[in-house]
């Protein structure tokens, strides 16, 4: 059914490569829950430097998984995790907390900071702090 709704399709044959997807999926939500209870889901600030100055324009929050293997994983895949499980309001709200408190500590130096929102979580209430 998965492969069906990915395809646009009304109905798909099983394909013995669909189950490989399917474990494939289950041992990467395996790995996002362990590392969310592990600290390796990870948050970084990304100066955006000016090239002809060399000053910082702006700070780009990034969100980062490392992996059981030590692997730095980018976004989509954590993404597509919070997405398929209902989690990308939890998810949003940590990158959105995470963001505030590390420009607390280090303070923002006047620059303005970009964080990367789902269109579908403008209208939720609780995703920013107070």
């Amino acid at each position: 059914m998965y492969a069906a709704k990915q395809a646009h399709e009304a109905w798909r044959a099983y394909d013995p490569g669909m189950r490989a997807a399917v474990e494939r999926r289950a041992d990467a939500d395996h790995e996002i829950t362990r590392a969310w209870g592990a600290d390796s889901v990870r948050l970084y600030l990304q100066p955006i430097v000016r090239t002809h100055d060399l000053t910082v324009h702006s700070v780009e929050a990034l969100l980062r998984w490392v992996g059981a293997d030590g692997r730095v994983v980018g976004p989509a895949t954590v993404l597509d995790y919070a997405t398929r499980t209902g989690q990308m309001t939890r998810l949003t709200q940590w990158v959105v907390s995470g963001t505030v408190e590390s420009l607390r500590r280090i303070g923002s130096g006047g620059v303005p900071v970009s964080i990367n929102l789902p269109t579908a979580l403008l209208d939720v209430e609780d995703v920013a702090p107070r």
